[in-house]
């Protein structure tokens, strides 16, 4: 690929990529019976956690932020088949619970899943990997650490929405969620937060029946 290969997470911000795109795109445009596109080479070439590293790259530099989203669209439209894959594509089965939101292809799966949710909403993923990966306790606790880091707060409090979205998913009664959002009464810090996930479980499994 021209050399490209010595590029690493920087290929996307490379001169050389430039004109190897306008190459492609010109190809393409003649040949459109033949997978020739800029896109589909680099993902032959290099799998999608390092296709994800150099979108992140991209993302740092004016200059290459058009061709990392060019990129993003088509490994985000491949995503769509399934998050699972996307989670494990990103490694981020390999990840301790606790280090999580160190990563950021976790912060980069979270942009995927927004995306995703925007595509379908509400559709039931079912035993996601987040489920067959971590305990439930474990997601609490580590969203509950991060809520209290002001450098992760919005993360994991979009976190905390994909973690209740699951457990709807996999039909977790809304008592055992009271459990482990350690909700009693009406007092406790979390009793606002588990009254939505039984309204919303109400909704999605009773047709919108709630007490």
């Amino acid at each position: 690929m021209l050399g490209l290969e010595k590029a690493g997470d920087n290929l996307l911000s490379s001169p050389l990529f430039t004109t190897f795109t306008k190459f492609t795109d010109a190809y393409h445009a003649k040949n459109l019976g033949i997978k020739m596109t800029t896109n589909w080479i680099v993902r032959a070439h290099y799998t999608d956690f390092d296709v994800a590293k150099m979108i992140l790259a991209a993302e740092k530099l004016p200059s290459a932020q058009s061709a990392g989203k060019r990129m993003e669209g088509v490994l985000f439209k491949d995503w769509m088949q399934s998050p699972d894959d996307a989670f494990k594509s990103l490694k981020l089965d390999q990840v301790e619970p606790s280090m999580l939101f160190e990563s950021p292809m976790f912060a980069y799966w979270m942009k995927f899943m927004d995306d995703f949710h925007k595509s379908f909403p509400g559709k039931n993923i079912p035993r996601t990997v987040l489920a067959t990966t971590y305990k439930d306790e474990e997601l609490v606790k580590v969203v509950e650490m991060a809520q209290m880091n002001p450098n992760t707060k919005d993360l994991a409090n979009k976190f905390e929405t994909e973690v209740l979205k699951q457990f709807i998913f996999a039909e977790k009664q809304p008592i055992n969620v009271a459990k482990l959002l350690h909700v009693n009464e009406k007092t406790d810090a979390n009793w606002k937060l588990w009254k939505k996930y039984m309204q919303d479980y109400n909704k999605y499994h009773l047709g919108g029946i709630t007490t």
